[in-house]
């Protein structure tokens, strides 16, 4: 490798690795079908390259691989990085609705036990009532019943 060569191999392999970003930046920002489309089309810009010009074409293609592959995986990961964040803000959005169905069913729960203690209120007020009329009409009915003929504590004639 002369050192009037127009490209160095470390040139050339910083110039290969830089082809990562745009395919990670293609893979998060445009997601996993122009992602994969962009590791294909730094292989065509890359390999001509890496074939012809290149002073050691097996490495400089080895290193094209790696870089394609490098992208590619950096496309999956941003894929599945999105797709766990679209699970979570879901997973949020059926939270937050099964928190408020909690809530109408809480206040429900509520109205109804006001409602409940307002007829156990009223029944025992009836039960107390009736309580008090059956025993009126048993001690009237027992007062009738020892052939005492008039009102109460006015003695028969």
């Amino acid at each position: 490798m002369a050192p009037d060569a127009p490209l160095s191999l470390a040139q050339y392999t910083m110039y290969s690795i830089l082809f990562v970003l745009p395919i990670a930046y293609a893979g998060s920002v445009f997601g996993v079908r122009w992602g994969l489309v962009t590791p294909v089309l730094a292989l065509v810009a890359m390999l001509p390259r890496a074939i012809f010009i290149s002073p050691a074409p097996g490495e400089a293609v080895m290193e094209v691989t790696s870089v394609i592959f490098v992208g590619g995986l950096a496309v999956l990961f941003f894929s599945s990085q999105q797709r766990e964040r679209r699970r979570r803000l879901e997973a949020l959005s059926e939270l937050g609705s099964a928190q408020e169905q909690l809530k109408q069913h809480i206040q429900a729960i509520e109205k109804n036990q006001q409602r409940l203690a307002t007829l156990n209120a009223v029944s025992s007020l009836v039960s107390q009532f009736l309580e008090l009329q059956q025993v009126l009409n048993m001690a009237v009915d027992s007062h009738r019943g020892h052939g005492c003929g008039g009102s109460p504590g006015i003695p028969p004639e």
